[in-house]
């Protein structure tokens, strides 16, 4: 078996990326999402794309690059097989309790968060600390502006610094990893410094 019949079996079983918005299912979602983070219709969503099937991960892509794919799959011969496109945007989540049945993605905060009108929180430089050392906050050292939103996926940011946070029923979690955090942590000691 050569290097290339390995990678051939490995792609036949991808599906193809389809714009999130082609299929009657990807427009429900995307009703769902922009609804629950109150994102406006200025928002590029053409450019967000989705495996055909699964829809478990919506990713964006520039519009260069959706133009590149559109015209790639619209090929009659050999058609271009895309394994991974684009920035995680949002990703499935199954929480009984929550409202949306997708979560935001840290990999494209910076894009969204600028549409959002809702779900957005800022964020002081002390609660930040906190949720960055911590992970999470619980109740009731939890801050009114998140306690007051449903449970579900947010956008926070305190200064430049941004994240995704999850509020759960009773608890908040900063959603970055351990050096993401000791990252931001340390971005934010050195602004208290100046």
């Amino acid at each position: 078996c050569t290097r290339l019949e390995k990678t051939e079996r490995k792609v036949s079983g991808v599906l193809p990326y389809v714009p999130l918005t082609r299929s009657e299912r990807g427009a429900a979602i995307w009703r769902e999402i922009k609804a629950f983070f109150g994102i406006s219709d200025s928002f590029p969503h053409a450019q967000l794309l989705a495996h055909s099937e699964r829809m478990k991960t919506v990713t964006f892509v520039t519009a260069p690059a959706r133009l590149a794919l559109d015209a790639a799959g619209g090929q009659a011969h050999t058609p271009l097989t895309v394994v991974t496109a684009g920035t995680r945007m949002f990703e499935e989540n199954h929480c009984p309790y929550a409202a949306c049945s997708y979560r935001l993605c840290t990999d494209g905060l910076r894009f969204v968060q600028p549409y959002m009108t809702q779900r957005v929180v800022e964020l002081d430089r002390r609660t930040m600390k906190l949720l960055l050392k911590d992970g999470g906050l619980e109740d009731p050292h939890i801050p009114s502006s998140i306690s007051d939103l449903a449970p579900g996926s947010l956008a926070a940011y305190c200064g430049t610094e941004m994240g995704v946070l999850w509020r759960g029923r009773t608890q908040v979690k900063l959603w970055v990893t351990p050096e993401e955090a000791a990252s931001m942590l340390a971005r934010l000691s050195v602004e208290d410094d100046q």
